[in-house]
């Protein structure tokens, strides 16, 4: 049923058809005020800065008319598109207050030796217990938070030593939503120009709790609709900064990103962990008492690092020919000063292609 009225009404035509007036996908909060920017809305996704919450168009009606409760606007909305399962919004509201109730006990049977293995890490008792990180019994859980206030969803991590899997993934039915992690952090005070697209769970939780705002696929990849979601958000920043591990996986998921960031043109800088054999992730580098800030000062121009993966001049060519649609005359002539350096390509090619 959710996925019918996701097909059926975006957030565009939400804001139309109910009275939300915007301009180019701005417009005031929906708390009022004179700020006639402090709304952003796109097909698929929404966010009110001053209120400091969004999300799909279920979220919008509900924090428009229900006062964030998605249940009367799951209802309300199917009623309104003639969605024949209506009812089910009482067994949606039951389903993720039982979801609830288990994260909420998950947590509490944390022992000491869980906190223990969390501080080792650097996770303080306090911040697992504000994201509510629980023990299921046999695995670590880590819930998913979204805009309204709610858990749609979380994913469990290898606790003992023998245990082959490290993630593993809620499985998917109807109510649950498996949405990107790190929602509750978007109004983090820290570097609020800046998004950060790590990696693992504990990459993530290490930024977050040093209260930047972070976003993470944890299970390995965004899948469609969470990319989708990524770059809606991505967007509102000024820069991304992507920091994924120091290893052959980790590298081909920071060239993915990066391709994908720059055909969406949205800025963005490459963090490396220093490669000294002894972190191979953000959190060993945090763990051993680093300043994250040092990865953000250190970070390389993104673009820049692309460059670094073309060994192909036509390929390069062609690369460099779509930057200048919408790059600064001064970034390129960057991008090709530090080509230059690292002599990937002959000076004279590079002359004539400049």
């Amino acid at each position: 049923m959710i996925s019918k009225i996701k097909e059926n009404l975006n957030c565009m035509d939400y804001c139309q058809i109910f009275g939300i007036s915007t301009i180019n996908g701005r417009g005031h909060s929906l708390a009022g005020g004179n700020n006639p920017t402090c709304l952003f809305v796109q097909s698929d996704f929404w966010y009110d800065f001053k209120l400091q919450t969004g999300g799909d168009v279920i979220d919008l009606c509900a924090t428009h008319m229900f006062d964030s409760d998605k249940a009367q606007a799951i209802h309300f909305l199917a009623d309104y598109l003639g969605i024949e399962e209506s009812y089910k919004t009482h067994e949606w509201k039951d389903y993720m207050q039982g979801l609830g109730n288990s994260i909420f006990y998950w947590n509490q049977q944390l022992t000491d030796q869980h906190y223990a293995y969390l501080e080792k890490r650097r996770i303080h008792k306090e911040y697992a217990d504000e994201i509510k990180i629980g023990f299921n019994g046999s695995r670590l859980v880590i819930p998913y938070w979204n805009f309204g206030g709610y858990y749609p969803y979380y994913c469990t991590r290898a606790w003992a030593s023998d245990d082959d899997v490290k993630y593993k993934k809620m499985k998917k039915d109807e109510y649950n939503e498996h949405i990107i992690w790190g929602l509750q952090t978007l109004s983090n005070p820290v570097e609020t120009k800046l998004l950060v697209l790590a990696e693992g769970a504990f990459d993530a939780m290490s930024w977050a709790q040093e209260k930047y705002n972070v976003v993470s696929p944890i299970t390995g990849h965004f899948n469609k609709e969470q990319l989708k979601m990524f770059i809606k958000i991505a967007k509102r920043y000024d820069k991304v900064l992507v920091v994924f591990d120091n290893d052959k996986a980790g590298n081909g998921f920071t060239l993915k990103m990066a391709k994908i960031l720059f055909e969406n043109k949205i800025k963005f800088d490459i963090g490396h962990v220093p490669e000294t054999g002894k972190y191979k992730d953000v959190n060993d580098f945090y763990a051993d008492g680093n300043d994250l800030s040092d990865l953000i000062e250190n970070a390389e121009n993104g673009v820049k690092e692309m460059c670094l993966n073309i060994d192909d001049k036509n390929e390069f060519k062609s690369f460099v020919y779509r930057c200048s649609r919408y790059i600064a005359r001064e970034e390129i002539a960057e991008i090709f000063d530090y080509i230059y350096k690292e002599e990937k390509f002959n000076k004279s090619w590079l002359d004539i292609v400049k």
